[in-house]
């Protein structure tokens, strides 16, 4: 996954009731953009006629400093320096995709994430990437018997959005679970260990006397339960990860 490809996800997150698409809409206005760039006295009518679209829909770009929310949500992504592939930013980028498969969700269709936890430890862990990130963490109490949550205080949609671009499911149904097929590439080797850690971390189960942490992916599919354990051993080598019918077992050597 490059930076191209990213965006190209980020942006069909989104929806519309144009007749045109959201990656047009995006294409167009910044054909708008830059007409007015070269043009500056150009009004709506002439802009429109030059990219050939209906003035209706260039006029609020040009009189009124409208844009498509598409465009305008991968600008804050852009601006807060979340389309970096490498980098610390990117790091808790990818540990936050990880704990949407570890203990999350990300709403459909208002993409706002969130996350549970079972203790101050795995609470921390997850602040710590939303502070790394830069939008803040909100926790929630529910008080209906579900345990409490973590969300991001800000720019909570345009993050989900980001966050599905980047690979995290969207919605809760389980058998529509699939890894992200970048992580299996050795280049993102960083970002592959930053993935496993998490999800261990999050969904593992500590097993201090057999020196292991086992995790259980009951409801999950046997693609997803394979290809979680190909990516571990592909981290941790083969030597350190078992699979079995009770879950996949990582030595706790490696993980520490």
């Amino acid at each position: 996954m490059d930076t191209s490809q990213l965006r190209e996800r980020f942006i069909d997150t989104y929806s519309t009731s144009s007749e045109a698409s959201v990656h047009d809409l995006v294409d167009q206005y910044e054909s708008a953009q830059a007409y007015i760039a070269q043009n500056p006295d150009a009004g709506s009518y002439a802009v429109a006629s030059a990219l050939g679209a209906p003035r209706s829909r260039v006029r609020p770009w040009i009189e009124d400093d409208a844009m498509p929310d598409a465009y305008r949500g991968w600008n804050t992504v852009v601006t807060r320096g979340w389309h970096q592939l490498e980098g610390k930013t990117h790091l808790a980028l990818t540990r936050l995709v990880a704990a949407v498969f570890a203990g999350g969700a990300i709403s459909d269709p208002t993409y706002i994430p969130t996350w549970s936890f079972q203790n101050d430890r795995e609470y921390d862990h997850l602040v710590t990437q939303l502070e790394t990130v830069g939008v803040g963490s909100r926790r929630r109490d529910r008080g209906d018997g579900r345990g409490p949550t973590v969300e991001p205080r800000s720019n909570q949609s345009v993050f989900g959005r980001l966050l599905a671009a980047r690979g995290a499911p969207v919605g809760s149904n389980l058998n529509e679970l699939v890894i992200p097929e970048y992580l299996f590439k050795s280049e993102y080797v960083d970002g592959n260990e930053a993935f496993c850690e998490t999800y261990l971390r999050l969904r593992g189960v500590d097993r201090p006397s057999k020196n292991i942490v086992q995790i259980y992916e009951q409801g999950r599919t046997d693609v997803f339960h394979g290809d979680l354990a190909t990516l571990f051993t592909q981290i941790y080598g083969k030597e350190s990860v078992r699979r079995h019918k009770k879950g996949i077992f990582v030595e706790r050597d490696v993980f520490d």
